[in-house]
């Protein structure tokens, strides 16, 4: 290896990229299908900086502010030293038991949250939308990649 390369100047840093960092709506919409006793996503106060991920009632997990507030996520890239993360909802909240017509309006509601949490860092965030499983192709027909959305997965 020439010598010139192990120099001090001559070495960059590595940026880190994120590819599998999560989202969760700061708050859900109310549910407004017909099923009783669906397993609709909520959120509930928590410590502070937190809230509970709430699932038929149950607290499915805790998650911190970062999860929803792009300021606090940009604080952790950089105290972690990443460039880069890619966006994508919580596995929980992609909901595969839900109806077809349910989980579109989940999905068009958590591809709107992290459209906005995108557009608002370009240069450090992008992400994955979510399709419903049940009904892929109605959900691709609605993404729009002009949002700084890199994929789609259902």
């Amino acid at each position: 290896m020439p010598r010139e390369f192990l120099e001090e100047e001559s070495v960059t840093q590595a940026q880190a990229i994120d590819i599998h960092t999560h989202i969760v709506p700061r708050d859900f919409p109310a549910y407004t299908g017909s099923v009783r006793d669906i397993a609709w996503p909520s959120m509930a106060a928590a410590e502070p900086c937190h809230c509970h991920v709430m699932i038929q009632g149950k607290n499915y997990r805790t998650v911190h502010q970062s999860c929803w507030i792009n300021e606090d996520r940009l604080k952790d890239m950089q105290e972690h030293e990443v460039q880069v993360q890619c966006l994508s909802p919580m596995p929980e909240l992609l909901a595969y038991w839900l109806s077809p017509e349910d989980g579109r309006t989940l999905a068009c509601f958590l591809n709107d949250t992290l459209a906005t949490l995108v557009q608002a860092a370009p240069d450090r965030i992008n992400g994955a939308h979510v399709t419903n499983r049940r009904s892929p192709y109605k959900a691709l027909r609605r993404l729009t990649f002009d949002q700084g959305i890199a994929a789609a997965f259902a």
